[in-house]
């Protein structure tokens, strides 16, 4: 059996009361700061991927032919996305366009996407192509600037090239028999 002495000696002895402090008074410190912490990076992943996808979404609306299809596009996009996540319907967009109608040749367009669920609402811009599709396969959408007067003096000035282009696809046709043999 210990002595009183002992006893006493080893209530006073200090050996392993700093981890015991740190344990009491640090411990209620840092749980709030790692809180902080993770809900900081779910924001910041939920950023991320919103931004990326209103990217996407703005891709989509540019590359197509007309202002409402490019809208069919975005909302095709976005309820890829939102089914992904297990639904309800939580993205929002706008999309503004520095001029009207917003498919035409070199338009800058803007999308803002919003995420209801998160609270996130970021903005990308994207031009549009200089060269739309028209009924000539892709023409610049400034007036005359192949200088062509109408469809048939197109016609008329790229028969040549045309005729050209079926003569190197035949040459190409003969080049392939020849190396599979």
């Amino acid at each position: 059996m210990k002595s009183s002495r002992e006893v006493m000696r080893l209530l006073c002895d200090e050996r392993g009361s700093a981890s015991v402090e740190v344990v009491i008074f640090a411990m209620p410190l840092f749980i709030p700061l790692i809180l902080l912490a993770s809900q900081m990076t779910a924001v910041s992943a939920a950023k991320i991927e919103i931004s990326h996808l209103a990217r996407t979404s703005l891709r989509a609306f540019v590359t197509a032919s007309s202002t409402p299809l490019g809208h069919a596009r975005v909302q095709q996009v976005l309820e890829l996305a939102d089914t992904s996540q297990g639904g309800g319907g939580k993205f929002s967009y706008l999309i503004e366009c520095r001029r009207t109608p917003c498919i035409q040749p070199a338009n800058r367009v803007r999308i803002t996407l919003e995420d209801r669920d998160v609270g996130v609402a970021v903005t990308a811009s994207l031009s549009t192509d200089h060269w739309i599709q028209g009924e000539l396969g892709y023409v610049r959408g400034e007036d005359r600037i192949l200088g062509f007067r109408d469809v048939a003096d197109a016609e008329e000035r790229l028969a040549p090239f045309l005729d050209a282009k079926e003569l190197i696809d035949q040459a190409r046709e003969i080049l392939n028999s020849l190396s599979s043999r």
